[in-house]
């Protein structure tokens, strides 16, 4: 960036055969690039908090409430939520190692399944 500064300058008046760097230029380069540095960091914030991540935070956050763990159908009433996004958030955080899927003692013609963070364990 100091060097294009330069660069600008020189051809805006050009004194010399070449472009030089001068301190103003490196200094405003550091200015310029802690601004980019800066949206950066702004730009992946925003794309972090999209809605899946939410949801998944919040069925964590329900999780550690409830004790530890819940069925799939506790988690997705107290989302208020369908049953398919919650149950691909729930295998999402699955495979990222967050919660572990549990099994539960059958019921007659009820098969439930159930989810346990894993910081619970």
């Amino acid at each position: 960036m100091a060097i294009l500064l330069s660069a600008s300058d020189w051809a805006d008046n050009p004194v010399t055969n070449k472009p030089m760097v001068t301190e103003s230029h490196w200094y405003r380069a550091q200015l310029i690039a802690e601004e980019w540095r800066l949206s950066a960091h702004r730009l992946l914030s925003d794309l972090g908090n999209h809605s899946e991540v939410r949801l998944e935070n919040r069925i964590l956050s329900f999780l550690k409430d409830a004790g530890g763990s819940a069925t799939v159908r506790e988690t997705y009433r107290s989302m208020r939520s369908l049953r398919k996004p919650v149950v691909e958030a729930l295998k999402a955080l699955e495979a990222d190692g967050k919660i572990m899927k549990i099994d539960l003692p059958p019921k007659p013609g009820v098969r439930s399944e159930a989810y346990r963070l894993v910081e619970a364990d």
